[in-house]
């Protein structure tokens, strides 16, 4: 059976002498790893349609219940991802991310637009602080995979949010609950582990939720206040915690941006 789909390479791997093993996310196939054979001789015409981070048409055909690669066609390289080692680190932790929260034979079109839409801010505005993009990738990557927070009540008590405030007026937000928990309440847990953020916080990560994707980069965090790190840990932290995983990549990013 042959499949044609757009795709975006989200992992590659060696394998053999010129062949690699690649893994593409798809928005009606999901998560497809697939067998691409001699693409890492500069004679082949599908090696630069097969690269990290590639925009791509793919044709594929399976076998014994394997994918191989037949012909690739490049929509957009997004070159200047790969350029720039802060690009290229930040670009490497969404295609981690991706290839967690994604899966196979699954409706990943949200996931793939939303990378897609990423890479694209990446590479065409450099302006855009990459810390913006990182958490606007964040949330709404939860939100795709059903993982919404949710900031009206407390987990445990379920009294309003607005009430549920420390001494310093911030909320108590609970990454594994994914909604606030009030002081009282907070007392009573073993763990606590959790996130305080401002009303500040609160709005920029609901204007993100509510935001289609073109518009979720103009989320507004008022610059007076510091602000940036407070929300970026906020977005950083849900993830994280959600998906139950540890991201090299993450650690590579914040590593290179001196974070």
């Amino acid at each position: 059976m042959d499949i044609t789909c757009d795709g975006v390479v989200i992992r590659e791997t060696d394998y053999k002498d010129n062949d690699k093993i690649v893994t593409f996310l798809t928005a009606g196939y999901g998560k497809i790893t697939v067998l691409a054979k001699g693409v890492k001789s500069i004679k082949s015409k599908n090696s630069s349609a097969v690269q990290l981070f590639c925009s791509s048409t793919f044709e594929m055909t399976e076998k014994n219940g394997r994918y191989i690669l037949k012909t690739a066609t490049l929509l957009d390289s997004f070159y200047a991802v790969r350029d720039n080692i802060e690009r290229f680190s930040l670009a490497s932790y969404f295609a981690d991310v991706a290839a967690v929260v994604c899966t196979e034979n699954n409706d990943e079109k949200e996931m793939l637009r939303l990378i897609l839409n990423c890479f694209y801010a990446m590479s065409r505005f450099p302006e855009i602080p990459l810390w913006r993009i990182k958490a606007a990738f964040e949330l709404k990557c939860m939100q795709a995979n059903g993982l919404t927070p949710d900031f009206n009540s407390c987990t445990e008590c379920g009294k309003a949010a607005i009430d549920s405030t420390d001494n310093f007026g911030m909320y108590l937000f609970s990454p594994e609950d994914g909604t606030p928990i009030c002081p009282r309440c907070l007392k009573d847990r073993e763990n606590k582990n959790i996130i305080p953020i401002s009303t500040f916080t609160i709005d920029a990560a609901q204007y993100i939720l509510s935001s289609p994707q073109k518009r979720m980069l103009k989320f507004f965090l008022p610059e007076e206040k510091d602000l940036k790190r407070e929300f970026s840990q906020f977005c950083e932290k849900y993830l994280v915690c959600q998906t139950a995983r540890r991201y090299e990549t993450l650690t590579f990013y914040k590593t290179v941006c001196n974070m």
